[in-house]
């Protein structure tokens, strides 16, 4: 056999329990009909003694290759989307706000009555914590439709001329409305829905620019997969899933895709789990479960939680289902063999979960079980140690965001003493739940070194609060790897070809310009990726910053 490639003089954490590491790695790489896999793993001169005339050998200079990186949940074309748009994060005022829309407006020559959204803007880093609101969106411009986005994606801002194409019969669902009943131009879960269904379809052409802007730019990080949900808005599903299979058939996505789709009814759900698609995955792209979305966010108070909330005693949040359209859902979608994976923030959300997932189980077993399917809680951020208990004992698995604590240390007064219990990530693994590690992209950065540092030290880039937040709950580097590795594999039943570096896997690797493993978790912070590997292939290279 001619080995196409050997990785060198580095140092390989395979992440095969027991192994530890290795110096070498040989490969083919991949070819159309034929995935390109590992074929050895071990010491330098063990492995170049497998090299034929054909071999190409890189030398890795030390450095350390791990397993190509997977984020669990993001959402690609969005982030795609929102790398073109209005960034507001950082912004610590209702002026800065508008000086910094108006200031874009005047930038890229935005022309009256195009659409002006922007993306990233959190209150409560404002000096006075306000919800921005119609009024302020009519000070940027009254001459474009504006669609300000919450930097959790859960509550949008709409000025004046975006209200005024909504259609009166809609009701305007999800709306917030003043004392005296007028819409205030604040506008919450569904209502996002209302506001995001005015704007034109995107065409074909800007799909595919911006599900490949925001893969390219992730494989800059060490990501080689994702788990993406983009089939999400009526106006636009058929053309995005078109998108990600002629991307896939021809050879032109950077990176591997399972990829997740949110139905609008019980009617549709049936319906799109009856498409081809399900049964003919490819080495690229696969459709792999159905998204449910169960509550909110904190940052709106719109997750949905048993007790009210702390600084807002007069709400609990709201649960987007009753007990029993959850379990329609849900059952429909077992019972066809299907993963589920359902956004549960707060705990009155996940303990709907828990209640649907332990009727299912009552009568599931084998293959068809909680455990067998490998359902899944997104962010599972709230609960108590009973809840985690009982999700543990069904099976279920967890989609975490590290990097979603940081925006807990403004908003820890939402939970007040139930933040304790809050991002209990140690007692998850505990307890014997599988997690995978992700960044819900475009909510948080999709830089799987940072979420790591998150795991591992629980603090914010400044490195705050000292000790971390609930230090008992960190991760060790191995165990924050896992979570982007060997974790998140297996909540896309990818075990057997992802996750770790031994033979007969596909030939994903991410090359790091520091070992993580020995370096000071601060120094995380400071690590990239040098190198990028998909399919046996070089998709990223960057040795400048090693």
């Amino acid at each position: 056999m001619i080995l196409i490639k050997i990785l060198f003089n580095g140092i390989i954490r395979t992440g095969v329990p027991g192994q530890g590491t290795a110096q070498a790695v040989a490969f083919e790489e991949g070819s159309p009909g034929r995935p390109g896999r590992i074929v050895a793993v071990g010491g330098d001169s063990d492995i170049s003694a497998l090299g034929g005339p054909g071999t190409e050998r890189i030398d890795l200079g030390g450095r350390l290759l791990l397993p190509g990186f997977i984020d669990s949940h993001m959402h690609m074309a969005v982030t795609g989307h929102h790398m073109e748009q209005l960034k507001l994060n950082g912004v610590k005022s209702r002026g800065e706000l508008v000086a910094r829309a108006r200031a874009y407006i005047e930038e890229k020559r935005l022309p009256e009555g195009e659409w002006l959204e922007g993306i990233g803007f959190n209150q409560e880093e404002f000096d006075v914590p306000d919800m921005p609101d119609a009024a302020l969106a009519d000070e940027i411009s009254r001459n474009h439709p504006i669609i300000l986005i919450r930097q959790c994606y859960h509550v949008a801002v709409a000025n004046s001329a975006a209200i005024s194409k909504i259609d009166p019969s809609s009701g305007y669902p999800g709306a917030e409305r003043d004392a005296s009943g007028r819409l205030t131009g604040v506008f919450r879960e569904r209502g996002m829905g209302l506001l995001f269904g005015l704007r034109p379809a995107p065409s074909r052409g800007e799909i595919e620019r911006r599900i490949l802007s925001a893969a390219e730019k992730a494989v800059r990080t060490g990501l080689t997969s994702v788990h993406s949900i983009d089939l999400v808005r009526n106006a636009d599903r058929e053309s995005t899933l078109g998108v990600f299979q002629s991307l896939a058939r021809e050879g032109r996505l950077p990176l591997r895709v399972c990829e997740g789709f949110s139905p609008h009814s019980p009617e549709f759900l049936s319906e799109f789990l009856e498409r081809e698609e399900w049964r003919t995955p490819t080495p690229f792209f696969k459709l792999g479960f159905v998204k449910l979305v169960a509550d909110g966010s904190l940052g709106a108070r719109s997750a949905c939680l048993r007790e009210p909330y702390s600084d807002a005693p007069e709400t609990r949040g709201k649960a987007n289902f009753t007990q029993e359209e959850l379990e329609a859902y849900v059952s429909a979608a077992h019972a066809a063999g299907r993963q589920i994976a359902v956004h549960a923030i707060g705990d009155a959300a996940l303990e709907q979960v828990l209640r649907a997932m332990e009727k299912i189980e009552k009568s599931a077993a084998g293959p068809l079980s909680v455990r067998g399917l490998r359902h899944r809680v997104v962010h599972m951020m709230t609960g108590d140690l009973s809840q985690y208990e009982r999700a543990g004992r069904l099976g279920l698995c967890a989609d975490i965001q590290p990097a979603f604590l940081l925006h807990h240390f403004t908003m820890s007064g939402r939970l007040g003493p139930r933040t304790e219990t809050a991002y209990a990530w140690k007692t998850l693994l505990d307890l014997g739940i599988s997690l995978g590690g992700g960044s819900d992209s475009p909510i948080d950065t999709f830089d799987p070194l940072f979420g790591i540092y998150c795991a591992v030290t629980r603090q914010d880039r400044n490195g705050s609060p000292e000790g971390g937040h609930t230090p008992g709950q960190r991760l060790t580097v191995e165990e924050a790897v896992k979570l982007y590795t060997s974790g998140s594999a297996r909540l896309a039943f990818e075990e057997n070809e992802k996750g770790t570096v031994e033979p007969g896997k596909l030939a994903d690797f991410a090359v790091l310009t520091r070992d993580i493993f020995t370096v000071p978790p601060r120094e995380i912070l400071e690590t990239r990726a040098a190198m990028t590997w998909v399919d046996g292939k070089l998709a990223f290279l960057d040795l400048e910053s090693s």
